[in-house]
């Protein structure tokens, strides 16, 4: 009634939440259909069910994978945008291999992330790297701790947050992050009381580390995180960019440097990393639905999944949408040693992407940076 007796403005910040053909979304369009102005907000534009979102122009085509649903807004900014101008920070994804050995119903398999399996076993490999009683995870949380470390050299406040899959997963990767680094983590999930006011708390204290599942990703705004540990089994695009955009923020925009990605190799979170800075708009409707979570139970036929081993063996790099291999990390550390650069506020991913850019190879051998002169990136 008001809507339509009044002129008025609604804004629906987001947005995506909304399906048109459920209850919520149908209830948003009879209570504002009739407002004068509807400003529609979101930072994933795009549904993983196939619905449309309410209020939106879509312009739709029909595609080998069924229809397709462009959304046509009247204004875009791009994380690259953001991130080119200065207000965000860019993200660098730290992607984790090595070989993940578990049980599928009496069957012994050992993979590595590289490999291409079958989907039913690609979740079983995903959900053995993510154990918290492996070295896997324990390896990834060590080395997200000593660069936290770094970090707070230049930025005393920097922060980290570790996202598990559910309570009981973040309570036991919380417990082998505490014994291996004597660090106390904090904690919230569903299970603790007061989680608003621990966050609250956390984003002043000195605490590095809080780890969380659920909880800490949509409207949570922690100027200081550096790091997202990404140890959760959900791979939907929508999760994946709500949860790891966290640590896009800047605490002034006089920071530099990027947030950083800790993460298993697995090949759909690494699709989504390398388009992060993109955006996404396209809903495909069809029988074939995303993804979401990787179950440890992942079809009928599988009796039994226990997860034996994994180690890390190796690691690549996504930065700015370009996808640096191990051998180029291993050369852009060498360089670092070789010319004095340790303490040059400057990733190896970066110093990656700058020889690359140089046509490497002939780079490496003849070229070394003047030490008293300004950093190419400066960084935090």
């Amino acid at each position: 009634k008001i809507t339509s007796d009044k002129k008025t403005l609604v804004i629906l910040d987001e947005i995506h939440h909304l399906a048109s053909d459920a209850k919520w979304g149908e209830s948003c369009k009879y209570a504002f259909d009739n407002a004068s102005f509807i400003l529609s907000l979101t930072g994933t534009p795009f549904r993983t069910d196939s619905a449309e979102i309410p209020f939106q122009d879509y312009q739709k085509t029909f595609s080998d994978n069924g229809l397709i649903m462009e959304i046509k807004p009247d204004f875009q900014f791009s994380l690259k945008e953001t991130v080119d101008l200065g207000i965000s920070r860019p993200l660098e994804a730290l992607c984790f291999d090595g070989s993940i050995e578990w049980d599928n119903d009496g069957e012994k398999i050992t993979s590595t992330f590289d490999e291409t399996i079958d989907s039913n076993l690609e979740s079983q490999r995903l959900n053995t790297a993510l154990s918290p009683e492996l070295s896997f995870t324990k390896n990834m949380m060590v080395q997200a701790y000593q660069k936290i470390d770094g970090l707070r050299i230049k930025q005393p406040k920097a922060k980290m947050m570790i996202v598990g899959k559910d309570k009981d997963h973040v309570e036991k990767l919380a417990n082998y992050y505490f014994k291996a680094t004597s660090d106390k983590p904090v904690i919230v999930h569903e299970g603790i009381n007061n989680t608003s006011q621990i966050i609250e708390e956390f984003k002043t204290s000195d605490d590095k580390a809080i780890f969380s599942c659920k909880m800490l990703s949509e409207g949570t705004n922690i100027k200081s995180l550096r790091i997202v540990l990404y140890l959760t089994n959900i791979t939907s695009m929508s999760t994946f960019i709500q949860i790891v955009t966290r640590a896009v923020r800047k605490e002034n925009f006089d920071q530099t440097g990027p947030g950083y990605i800790y993460m298993p190799a697995d090949n759909r979170l690494k699709n989504v990393a390398e388009k992060l800075e993109i955006i996404n708009m396209v809903t495909v409707s069809s029988n074939v639905k995303e993804e979401n979570v990787t179950g440890n139970v992942v079809s009928k036929s599988t009796k039994t999944f226990t997860p034996l081993d994994a180690k890390v063996t190796s690691q690549t790099s996504i930065y700015r949408s370009k996808t640096f291999t191990s051998q180029q990390l291993k050369h852009a550390k060498e360089y670092k040693e070789k010319n004095g650069l340790e303490d040059f506020d400057v990733s190896d991913s970066i110093l990656a992407l700058i020889l690359s850019d140089k046509n490497n190879d002939k780079y490496f051998e003849e070229t070394s940076f003047n030490i008293s002169s300004k950093p190419l990136i400066e960084e935090e």
